[in-house]
């Protein structure tokens, strides 16, 4: 592989929002449950909000401090080892921990026997105790989708969210559950599920958001040719006369979230009529393991890498071809970091594309692996 590459130059479209707007836009960060689940705090910025959990106040500046943190427990795994708690009775210890260095966190248990007991392979963000001592509330990645719900000591999950979205910081009082949650038209909003089993959005922290047109976004499922199902997500522009142009996003470990990320100009790209592709490929150089989880992963660990990668991205651009949605005379590429390596790999591979940009990847993997060597040591 060529050391540079010089590659075709897209025209970069005109923001209909700024760079700097769009960094602006902000999302609570962390939340919490009173003792009693009647109230609950999130962190916007540098500022703390209270809010009733019943949701019939409205959200209130205060001066809050977070709950003190306990001791942290001794518990022996290996250097992903993190989030240790105690259960509500005090007999048992659920902590994440990851089987190998770039594998997913899972949840583990010391449930009184001699060695920790796996409770699931499902990829884990967070987890908490539930009241009964014997389950937990979780944070579950399945691929596009971080899913909050009950998870028993067998390892059977029971979903609470609804839809596919980012979802993270999770807070729990007497079975009260909150989350924070980045959905396709929602940046950062508070979601809570009572005691009766009622889930509903609290908290939309930045309303201004419900007034930008970011055009529509899903979740895609395709086949591989290898007959695996894959996941991504495929964002519309608001409008389109004459169709979308198609732009795809190599990147992969998408999650069906808020695209406002500016250094990748995905939402610039919808806003000026690109419908954008973000297949969740399992090439190794992104570490898909850990985010995905082994079930994700299957048979493509024993593949040559260029083989997965150009699979699991050409068969879903194929897909959207067969569905009208791209046009295969007029397809891009675009992306940063692993997702630019991405490209600098395919384009030795197909001619399909017009044009790519890739910035701040590697195109040069034997002249990389020294210099990262050297940086390491």
């Amino acid at each position: 592989m060529p050391r540079f590459l010089l590659w075709a130059v897209l025209v970069v479209p005109t923001f209909a929002q700024s760079i700097v707007d769009i960094q602006r836009i902000r999302a609570p960060h962390l939340v919490e449950l009173s003792r009693d689940g009647s109230r609950l705090w999130y962190k916007f910025g540098e500022n703390w909000f209270e809010v009733s959990a019943d949701g019939k106040s409205r959200p209130t500046p205060v001066s809050h401090l977070p709950a003190s943190a306990t001791k942290p427990l001794e518990v022996k795994g290996s250097k992903r080892l993190s989030t240790i708690r105690t259960s509500p009775d005090g007999k048992r210890i659920g902590y994440l921990d990851a089987e190998v260095p770039w594998g997913s966190s899972m949840l583990y248990c010391l449930c009184g026997d001699t060695a920790p007991k796996l409770i699931s392979r499902l990829p884990m963000n967070d987890f908490q105790w539930a009241s009964d001592s014997n389950s937990f509330w979780v944070v579950a990645t399945h691929v596009s989708d971080d899913t909050v719900g009950r998870l028993t000591m067998d390892g059977h999950f029971e979903a609470i969210s609804q839809g596919p979205a980012m979802r993270r910081t999770l807070a729990v009082a007497d079975d009260i559950v909150a989350w924070i949650e980045n959905s396709p038209a929602h940046y950062g909003t508070v979601w809570i599920r009572d005691r009766a089993g009622s889930v509903r959005e609290l908290v939309t922290a930045d309303p201004q958001i419900a007034k930008l047109n970011w055009g529509t976004q899903e979740v895609v499922h395709w086949k591989n040719s290898h007959g695996e199902e894959l996941e991504g997500m495929l964002a519309l522009p608001p409008s389109a006369k004459e169709g979308p142009v198609p732009l795809v996003d190599p990147y992969s470990s998408w999650r069906n979230r808020f695209l406002n990320v500016a250094a990748t100009g995905n939402v610039g790209f919808t806003r000026s009529g690109y419908a954008v592709f973000f297949p969740n490929h399992r090439a190794p150089h992104g570490y898909p393991e850990r985010s995905f989880g082994s079930e994700y992963i299957g048979a493509s660990k024993d593949r040559d890498p260029m083989d997965v990668l150009m699979d699991d991205v050409m068969s879903g651009v194929n897909t959207l071809i067969r569905r009208r949605v791209v046009d295969p005379d007029h397809m891009f590429l675009y992306s940063m970091s692993t997702g630019a390596s991405s490209i600098d790999q395919m384009l030795t591979q197909t001619k399909v594309f017009r044009a790519a940009v890739a910035h701040a990847g590697v195109a040069d993997w034997l002249g990389y692996y020294p210099i990262e060597s050297a940086a390491r040591r």
